[in-house]
């Protein structure tokens, strides 16, 4: 197990603990360390083109938190254009993201829909 800890107000705080699980050298390593009930995301869909080709989501972010949240989220879609500085990991990209104190962010991403 890894256990993550922050501290807040000079508390060691426990943010989450997940499983390693077996890895070979030099693999990457993600953990699942924990949801804030304070750190919310929402997804709408908001335009889609007359082909069906693409559509518009827009992603908010929320943090109720008194300091800045670090979000990873994963987007399980094509997106177009295709983010330059952003990650892959399998078929999704990795979007990251600072969210400051009692503050929200805003995205849209244009998911290109399969044809046929």
């Amino acid at each position: 197990m890894a256990a993550v800890f922050e501290t807040l107000a000079g508390r060691r705080l426990l943010v989450g603990e997940a499983a390693i699980g077996d890895k070979a050298v030099g693999e990457r390593v993600d953990y699942d360390i924990g949801q804030s009930p304070a750190v919310q995301f929402g997804s709408v869909i908001t335009e889609r083109d007359a082909k069906g080709e693409y559509q518009t989501w827009q992603v908010t972010l929320t943090n109720a938190r008194p300091f800045d949240a670090e979000v990873e989220m994963l987007i399980p879609f094509a997106i177009d254009p295709e983010p330059a500085a952003w990650e892959r990991r399998g078929s999704s990209w990795v979007w990251r993201v600072r969210v400051p104190a009692n503050d929200s962010v805003v995205q849209s991403f244009r998911q290109k829909l399969k044809s046929g």
